[in-house]
């Protein structure tokens, strides 16, 4: 292969990657609206799955809605003290500590309930399939 010939077939494959992702892209887009409007019917019936078969296997769609939780971690340590600061943390919060401090009443649960915010993460569809017996 010559030097023009490596050239082409490195434009080709760059050619061939840009068209992939877009049809990727237009997939994913599609995707996303398709979730969306169903986690919509989801939300308007009460239910978070459903199922169906089809072509004799079990498909089924659940909407998964997951949170964290932000810690105003500087709040947190002057409000409990520097003692049982350095019982829950190393150089940062150790949530690990925290949780066990807080289980077993070393720190009070609605102190930490006043520095922390539950921030709700993007809902997304899983959707399985399983063959059906």
């Amino acid at each position: 292969m010559n030097d023009e010939q490596r050239e082409e077939a490195i434009k080709a494959a760059v050619l061939d990657l840009h068209k992939a992702k877009v049809v990727r892209d237009t997939a994913d887009d599609l995707y996303r609206e398709a979730a969306k409007e169903y986690m919509a019917a989801l939300d308007k019936e009460g239910i978070d799955s459903l199922s169906t078969i089809y072509k004799g296997q079990r498909i089924t769609a659940t909407k998964v809605q997951s949170s964290t939780l932000n810690i105003d971690e500087n709040g947190l340590s002057e409000e409990i003290g520097p003692s049982k600061w350095t019982t829950i943390s190393k150089r940062v919060l150790d949530r690990k500590l925290l949780e066990d401090a807080v289980t077993k009443d070393r720190i009070d649960s609605d102190l930490l309930a006043r520095h922390s915010d539950e921030v709700p993460r993007a809902p997304y569809v899983r959707v399985t399939v399983k063959e059906v017996k």
